[in-house]
């Protein structure tokens, strides 16, 4: 299992449009991707799942841990991180 924990620098947070395009992103990778707010893993969610990420609510200055599970999770996570940095699409 690879892990990774970013910051959301989104001035408004991960609405529809950075959620929607997190999932398309990283739903090309094999391995199994979750993701929690906060420091919380009492709620892991499917990343791949555009609704999931949505209902997380993170707003700017949450702390997003994603944990990829499979055969190309250094790669996930990795690419992850990145496109986390760069505003997640937008």
């Amino acid at each position: 299992m690879e892990i990774v924990t970013v910051i959301v620098t989104n001035p408004f947070g991960l609405h529809a449009r950075p959620a929607s395009l997190l999932s398309i992103f990283i739903r090309d990778f094999a391995s199994d991707i979750m993701v929690y707010k906060n420091g919380d893993s009492s709620r892991k969610i499917n990343a791949k799942s555009v609704l999931s990420v949505m209902d997380l609510n993170a707003s700017m200055g949450d702390e997003l841990t994603f944990e990829a599970c499979g055969e190309d999770e250094e790669k996930a996570i990795q690419a992850i991180e990145g496109f986390a940095k760069n505003g997640f699409g937008e």
